[in-house]
């Protein structure tokens, strides 16, 4: 994009759909925005800021409020087209001696082209209306054709003209133009006026649009929200529809089937109505037996616990038995003390025996009798043999100690008696 051919066309009037007539006042780019932008001044309290950007001025505006920021790639074709109109609208008009009414084209373009309510174009529209109709009415006597106001851009001159009514036509267009002037000017305050009056409202509809715009998005998650736990909610009502849907089919198969049951077991009751008999007497049969049983178990039970008991007794008893055999099968301290005595004595008795034999043996006469050795205690004889049983012929234990005669005992009885029952 030539942005130097766009710079030098600084100053030019544009046309701008839905905004209004406007100059061109800057061209370039503009902080922390991407590409380049055009600075267009409105010429009224219509515009969003007064050509400052983030604290940054970039351009001049004459009010407060007239300056508008737009993408140049948008108003390009629009600065082209007003350029080449205004040069050509420059080449056709001729030299004028008095000033163009800048500020009386300025506004009319940007009143009549705004967004600005529709109070305020009711209102400019009746003033232009009127203004236009009293400059037809000034103008009707004229008879110089080609002079008018520089918006009409006739050029047409008679060169027959006498300096006397050139300079009194002059004159007379000079003075319309001042009154015109003044008309907008009058309807250009009164303008300022009214959109001073109608700015807090403005700016209370745009509060009042943010507000909105935010609870539209608010409320339109809030929706989606609503609207994806409605699917939840409706995927497991259709789960559960679907699963309960078996569940009844089931149970009427259910009911099908118990229904058929009913039906074959009432059959078999009116086929079968002779059976009953025999199987109440089989029960009768089994109550009987069942009744014979439980007394001959209670018996049993009874046997078998005086037969525990004696067994139980009898084992006391060979506990007993057992504990004494072991006592008396194990030698006394006062029985080593007799052997130890009595080995005593007879190495004693061994002693005097040798001696005798050696008092023979060197010529001593034996004497015709011995003396008897009697010991100073008095010596059971039996003592240190092994104890010996006739009942069992066994060693260890004699027969008043004999274990084994209460097992024959016992083995004997338990074969007297019955034999207990087996379960």
């Amino acid at each position: 994009m030539d942005l130097q051919r766009y710079e030098s066309k600084t100053g030019c009037f544009i046309q701008i759909p839905n905004v209004g007539r406007g100059q061109l006042k800057y061209v370039g780019v503009v902080d922390n925005k991407p590409g380049y932008y055009a600075g267009v001044d409105l010429l009224a309290n219509i515009g969003k800021n007064d050509g400052t950007f983030n604290g940054k001025r970039y351009f001049e505006t004459e009010y407060p409020h007239s300056g508008l920021f737009i993408q140049l790639a948008k108003v390009a074709s629009l600065i082209e087209r007003a350029t080449s109109r205004n040069s050509s609208r420059r080449g056709t008009l001729p030299p004028q001696p008095q000033p163009q009414p800048q500020a009386s084209l300025n506004y009319r373009s940007s009143s009549m082209d705004s967004t600005g309510s529709t109070v305020i174009r009711r209102q400019v529209s009746n003033g232009l209306a009127k203004i236009d109709s009293d400059d037809n009415a000034a103008r009707t006597p004229t008879p110089i054709k080609s002079l008018g106001t520089p918006y009409r851009g006739d050029t047409d001159i008679d060169m027959e003209r006498t300096p006397v009514a050139v300079g009194a036509t002059t004159q007379h267009t000079t003075d319309e133009q001042g009154r015109r002037l003044a008309e907008y000017e009058r309807l250009l305050n009164e303008q300022r006026q009214v959109l001073e009056e109608i700015q807090p409202a403005i700016d209370e509809y745009e509060r009042q649009l943010r507000l909105l715009e935010a609870q539209k998005v608010e409320l339109t998650g809030k929706l989606a929200e609503q609207a994806s736990d409605f699917k939840k909610q409706l995927q497991y009502y259709e789960v559960e529809n679907k699963q309960l849907t078996e569940v009844v089919s089931q149970l009427h198969e259910e009911l099908k089937e118990s229904a058929k049951r009913t039906e074959q077991q009432q059959q078999q009751q009116q086929s079968g109505g002779a059976d009953v008999a025999a199987l109440q007497r089989e029960v009768e049969f089994l109550t009987h037996y069942k009744t014979d049983m439980e007394h001959a178990r209670i018996k049993w039970d009874k046997e078998r616990d005086q037969l525990k008991m004696h067994n139980e007794s009898l084992s006391k008893e060979y506990q007993a038995l057992n504990k004494e055999l072991l006592s008396a099968a194990t030698p006394s301290k006062d029985s080593s003390e007799e052997i130890a005595t009595l080995k005593q004595q007879l190495a004693e008795a061994h002693r005097r025996v040798t001696e005798l034999e050696t008092r023979a043996g060197t010529g001593g006469g034996a004497p015709s009798t011995l003396p008897v050795y009697e010991p100073p205690t008095r010596v059971d004889a039996a003592a240190g043999r092994k104890l010996w049983c006739v009942l069992c012929e066994k060693t260890g234990h004699e027969s008043i100690d004999c274990p084994f005669q209460y097992e024959d005992n016992g083995a004997a009885d338990a074969a007297s008696e019955p034999a207990p029952a087996q379960y």
